[in-house]
């Protein structure tokens, strides 16, 4: 996974802005979604099923690898394209439409809140990706280098999927997660990473999305309440003009 420029530059001017207004709660945000992550049932599920998936299928990277290359399955085109999807330009394309669609319906703290969600989102994941890879050093199956564990574009991806999700509905999820899975298929048709590499970059991306997306949901309904309180408080006046026409 080579560097998003699109992504970081976004990710830092949007962080920028909101550590300039409350580091602290800024910090508060970030740790609340890695607990959510790792504290909600349906992703304690996924990144069980993706332990347990990448010990089992551990031994099948090498067959499967070697059933694939040379030819791969898919063509060039597609390859192409969908490398240059997970490796930046639909994550600057998502932070440029969520900012401008928030902002029309909801005015500036609704994209405050949006952008912050995808950005964290999107950034958390890229740098735990980045720490795994560090930390673990696996060879790539192409030899390259040893930044192969686990698949920076299945991670980021699904991690975008995660919190289309989230903010739009399976409407716009659906497609996303399904754009996910071919860009981690491309991965291994490229011979750039195993399948375990996969596996466990969908599982982190999609964990990680979905727990700042509780987190988003949590201030949406809050801001909701408030502004359900503050019409209440201010209350609604009436006046009614009744013309009177006088004849002499």
């Amino acid at each position: 996974m080579r560097p998003l420029p699109i992504l970081f530059i976004s990710t830092l001017v949007v962080f920028s802005s909101l550590a300039a207004d409350d580091s602290d709660s800024y910090l508060n945000y970030l740790s609340s979604g890695i607990n959510h992550s790792v504290s909600d049932r349906t992703n304690q599920i996924i990144l069980g099923s993706a332990i347990v998936g990448g010990l089992l299928l551990r031994g099948q990277d090498v067959p499967l690898r070697d059933s694939i290359q040379p030819d791969g399955f898919m063509s060039k085109q597609l390859s192409h394209g969908l490398d240059l999807y997970g490796n930046g330009w639909a994550y600057g394309t998502a932070i440029i439409g969520v900012g401008v669609l928030s902002y029309r319906e909801g005015g500036k703290s609704q994209m405050t809140r949006d952008l912050k969600y995808l950005t964290t989102s999107l950034g958390t994941t890229a740098a735990l990706t980045y720490l795994l890879k560090w930390t673990v050093g696996r060879k790539r199956p192409n030899g390259n280098d040893r930044r192969s564990f686990p698949s920076g574009h299945t991670s980021a991806s699904f991690a975008l999927a995660a919190s289309m999700d989230r903010l739009y509905g399976h409407r716009i999820g659906l497609p996303a997660y399904l754009i996910a899975t071919a860009v981690a298929a491309q991965r291994i048709h490229d011979n750039k990473h195993w399948l375990t590499d996969v596996i466990t970059g969908a599982a982190l991306g999609t964990v990680i999305g979905r727990g700042y997306g509780n987190i988003h949901e949590e201030e949406r309904t809050a801001d909701n309440l408030n502004m359900t309180t503050s019409l209440g408080q201010q209350g609604l006046q009436f006046a009614i003009v009744i013309p009177l026409r006088m004849e002499y």
